[in-house]
């Protein structure tokens, strides 16, 4: 079985489902490529991809060294290039829950996210991660 099968559907949409749990989610052709824009393109996805799995990666982290990051939000934006169109930019901003971290724990949640896989497929890319303490 695959991982992930897509459904092209009306209106230039796509049909997401993650094969093993069922999971469900619509993407859509962005507006400028006359598609509806409602819903995350391939590009938002590609960029998404990057903050859930730093994020993934600090929670798996912060939970094995007793950290409690629950509450944590995050923020992300991608910039587009041109000649050819690719993603040139992503800028994700961690808002960490206010608790009384010390240097240490923070300087390691940073850390931590370095082996994110996605940040190093995704070698090409300018990335910015800021943490809001």
């Amino acid at each position: 079985m695959s991982l992930v099968s897509l459904k092209c559907v009306e209106g230039m949409k796509i049909e997401c489902t993650h094969n093993e749990s069922g999971a469900k989610f619509m993407a859509a052709t962005p507006a400028m490529y006359q598609g509806s824009g409602d819903s995350f393109s391939g590009t938002d996805l590609c960029a998404m991809s990057l903050g859930v799995c730093a994020a993934t990666i600090m929670g798996v982290f912060a939970r094995d060294k007793g950290i409690d990051i629950s509450g944590m939000t995050v923020d992300l934006d991608k910039i587009m290039l041109t000649d050819p169109r690719r993603i040139g930019g992503i800028k994700i901003v961690f808002h960490m829950p206010k608790r009384p971290y010390t240097n240490e724990e923070k300087l390691a949640l940073r850390g931590s996210i370095e082996t994110c896989p996605v940040c190093m497929t995704l070698a090409g890319v300018d990335k910015v991660m800021e943490f809001d303490w």
